[in-house]
């Protein structure tokens, strides 16, 4: 981890603590969110990617993340892999569940993302953003009736959730 070494992440990392500190976050909300960055973008390239990744890049994937962690100071960060992936999903069926305040956020971010888009695309954005939703979120209902209706159509889902040959 020969970039860990380096001078300069010392006051990013600084910085990252400094901008996290200012709120009452739990050790395992900082656990959770870590595991993200590990997992997210393994289960998406899995679901979408052209290419899968192997063993050797996920346990990379993994040790990166545990690094940036421990220098953030989070404390009992899994020194496994599947422990961790363990302690992911435990995580999310025990917190997850539909609020009012979640849905709110959800479409935010839905919004957000919309934005970034000439208008003219926005409904096939909506759209394909629904489509690429994992089944945690779609078992909300937050989205449901949107959600429904891009799945119902399977031409349009395989077209949207497919990954590249």
């Amino acid at each position: 981890m020969k970039h860990f070494r380096a001078k300069t992440p010392r006051r990013k990392e600084d910085l990252i603590n400094q901008l996290h500190g200012r709120f009452l976050i739990s050790n395992d909300d900082f656990l959770y969110v870590l595991s993200t960055f590990v997992f997210v973008p393994i289960r998406w390239n899995e679901r979408f990617g052209w290419r899968r990744m192997i063993e050797s890049e996920r346990i990379a994937l993994f040790h990166f993340w545990r690094e940036v962690g421990r220098r953030m100071n989070i404390k009992e960060i899994p020194a496994d892999y599947h422990e961790f992936e363990r302690y992911n999903l435990d995580y999310e069926r025990r917190h997850y569940r539909h609020t009012e305040s979640n849905h709110r956020v959800g479409l935010a971010t839905r919004n957000l993302f919309m934005s970034w888009f000439p208008r003219w695309t926005r409904p096939l954005v909506k759209h394909a953003i629904y489509a690429a939703m994992d089944e945690p979120i779609c078992s909300f209902r937050i989205f449901w009736r949107l959600i429904s209706r891009v799945k119902a159509f399977p031409i349009i889902n395989r077209v949207l959730t497919a990954g590249y040959p």
